[in-house]
């Protein structure tokens, strides 16, 4: 009945494929090889053993963020046994995890049945660790109708037995973009036509709007669209006793996203190494033993409907795997172990070139954009419209007016998103705010402006276009942007919040901003090292811009910061800063310090000149789950010719910080500086610690 089957799907996978499935008659022949040598690459291996290490870890960032966190990591280790007769035998070693931004007493209870899912330890079985998941596999019977082959390049590799391996290269690319379809490069042994290499990506992102639309029904507008982006891939296979190819080293990169707010990069690393072939089994690896006391057995059903044999996994107790000494110091470390950085960008490199039919046109979308609140605008709201061009490109056209000066706000912007970076075009016209530090436009400085009464931006509408390039490579975060606008100043229209109906004053004066037209270059960069809240954490952010028009200058600024425990009980973080403007700048352009993100305990733009310095510290406990702080803060702005010379500001303060600084509150007072001196109350995002 089997041999049936095969022989009915061979056949419609002839009448499937076409004069377009192979691009030369030396990839079709490679390939029905590797198709009828499926399941044959161990003949003659009667059993193997391995110590396999898993190592995962997600991130989570954001554009406007200070520094990327570490929301979940994980290491495990076991030793596994593949034995041809008996079946698979997996003996956990060291099981770690943890969630680090709640602190290391927020370690994630071990499953009682935790398995080692991802790794293919039968070496018989699927060589692409595709099983379970909904990505049609290259050498399937149909995968000609999905998929066009081509041959690629030839590695001739010498042994020192004088024996000399060919591996061959076929370039897979799909027929359509379909997120369950591969693009990405198989590598076989020539003499076997076992598949020894791959790497691969899918064909498109996943797409909640587009793969699981009634999954996003629940998701605000802002949050969306909810993308799911594999960069790559890669699973290696070494050559063992000069005989078998078994399985080496996986690593897996990718990220989730939510709208334009939240990132989250994920990185997946699994390495097998000390093997152990043909041999009877060793201690612990014994199927038929009767487990320590403590110790637990059981069983795990093959993916094959229950008719292959059951892997048997032993289990020690968890605190016996979570103190387990072959567990790493630094498993908070995303960074390649099993592989070079180099080897790691060929492969992006490559899969690059690999051509990608366009996605089908989808449908337009149009969601409300997230309100926001200032002494501008007063309550804003506001719509989106976005048409998809692509899987990779989309046309946004947004919308928004404001209750309080009544000017409605329009941007039309093409986006073209990648696995790293975004390129926009856009016109625009639209209320804008000096950023420097933080983004007053944002959801955290509107609800300050709405119950506290502080609004730390300075505002001025901008008329223009501007091509901009934005991105993140691991701890590596850049914009930049070329623009031409048209400036024009704003009035406070609203002094109204929930502080001010119980007699506190209304909100400051926003700057009188030089009206003229400007066009210019300006980028960011932030870097950091390090993403353990529990070991040191340095980060850097540096900005520039040069302008022409009816103003020239050019002005550049660096902000560096460290973060490190002190003893078993404490931390400590210091920001150090400064920044200078050459020529003549508009107000626009001088530097406006003030707020939690620069000093606090004064109001944002009361601190303000063409050239600036800041210094902060801050003493907390040690725990990043929840931390009580006492800080200060220094900084002086004004004319560059008299740099830090008089009239230094100072506040001192305490607060208390949750999840790693994601959520922060502080209560400060200016002790010296302009007046007012007062106390302030701060709630904000992404603090320093």
């Amino acid at each position: 009945m089997a041999s049936t089957v095969h022989l009915l799907m061979a056949v419609l996978s002839l009448q499937a494929a076409d004069s377009s499935t192979y691009a030369d008659p030396a990839a079709e022949a490679l390939l029905e090889r590797a198709r009828m040598a499926r399941g044959s690459e161990a003949a003659g291996l009667r059993s193997y053993e391995a110590t396999v290490r898993e190592r995962i870890h997600l991130g989570l960032s954001g554009f406007r963020f200070r520094r990327l966190r570490s929301l979940y990591r994980s290491e495990r280790v076991a030793r596994v046994r593949w034995d041809r007769d008996q079946g698979e035998t997996l003996h956990w070693i060291g099981i770690r995890k943890e969630v680090p931004v709640a602190g290391a007493a927020a370690e994630i209870d071990i499953e009682e049945d935790e398995d080692l899912d991802a790794f293919p330890i039968d070496p018989t079985g699927n060589r692409l660790i595709l099983a379970g998941s909904r990505f049609l596999h290259p050498l399937a019977d149909t995968a000609a109708a999905h998929y066009r082959y081509a041959s690629g390049d030839t590695m001739r590799v010498l042994l020192s037995t004088g024996r000399a391996i060919t591996l061959v290269e076929v370039r897979l690319e799909p027929r359509r973009s379909d997120f369950s379809l591969l693009a990405g490069s198989l590598w076989f042994d020539l003499e076997t036509a076992a598949l020894v290499r791959a790497a691969y990506r899918p064909a498109r992102p996943f797409n909640m709007e587009v793969d699981d639309p009634k999954g996003g029904d629940n998701v605000p507008g802002f949050l969306q669209p909810i993308v799911v982006d594999v960069d790559f891939i890669t699973i290696d296979y070494a050559l063992r006793e000069l005989q078998w190819w078994l399985p080496h080293r996986i690593r897996m990169e990718g990220y989730g996203k939510a709208g334009s707010v939240l990132r989250l990069p994920v990185t997946i690393e699994m390495f097998a190494d000390d093997f152990d072939v043909n041999s009877s089994s060793s201690a612990g690896l014994d199927r038929s033993a009767e487990p320590l006391p403590g110790w637990d057995r059981y069983e795990v059903e093959s993916e094959d409907d229950g008719d292959g044999p059951t892997r048997i996994v032993f289990r020690p107790p968890d605190s016996v795997l979570v103190r387990s000494p072959v567990l790493s110091d630094t498993p908070a470390d995303p960074s390649p172990i099993a592989f070079s950085a180099s080897d790691l960008n060929r492969l992006r490199g490559r899969l690059a070139d690999l051509a990608v039919p366009g996605a089908p046109p989808r449908p337009a979308t149009l969601r409300p954009v997230l309100p926001r609140y200032n002494r501008v605008e007063a309550l804003s709201l506001g719509a989106e419209w976005s048409l998809p061009l692509s899987a990779e490109t989309r046309l946004r056209l947004r919308g928004r007016i404001g209750a309080g000066d009544m000017v409605p706000g329009a941007e039309l912007q093409l986006e073209r998103a990648r696995a790293t970076s975004t390129l926009t075009v856009a016109g625009y016209h639209r209320l804008t705010a000096v950023d420097d530090w933080g983004d007053p436009l944002s959801l955290g400085n509107s609800l300050n402006a709405l119950t506290l009464g502080y609004d730390d931006g300075q505002y001025y509408r901008a008329s223009g276009a501007a091509v901009g390039l934005r991105g993140e490579s691991g701890s590596l975060r850049f914009s930049g942007q070329v623009y031409a606008e048209r400036h024009r100043t704003v009035l406070r229209e609203t002094d109204v919040s929930l502080a001010n109906a119980f007699g506190s004053d209304g909100f400051g004066p926003n700057i009188d901003a030089d009206e003229l037209d400007l066009f210019g270059l300006k980028g960011r960069i932030r870097t950091q090292i390090g993403l353990d809240p529990e070991r040191l954490v340095a980060a850097l952010d540096s900005w520039g811009e040069v302008g022409l028009g009816d103003a020239s200058f050019q002005r550049v600024a660096a902000t560096v910061s460290l973060a490190s425990p002190l003893g078993a009980a404490l931390g400590a973080a210091v920001q150090i800063g400064s920044g200078v403007t050459f020529s003549e700048a508009p107000a626009q352009r001088l530097f406006y310090l003030g707020g939690p993100t620069s000093i606090r305990g004064f109001r944002g733009g009361q601190i303000f000149g063409e050239a600036f310095w800041l210094a902060r510290i801050e003493l907390a406990t040690r725990r990043p789950a929840v931390r009580l702080l006492a800080f200060s803060d220094f900084a002086w702005a004004g004319d560059s010719s008299d740099f830090g010379t008089t009239n230094t500001a100072g506040s001192v303060g305490a607060g208390i910080s949750a999840l790693d600084g994601l959520v922060r509150v502080d209560l400060a007072r200016g002790f010296m500086g302009p007046e007012p001196l007062r106390w302030r109350l701060h709630a904000y995002l992404d603090a320093l610690f």
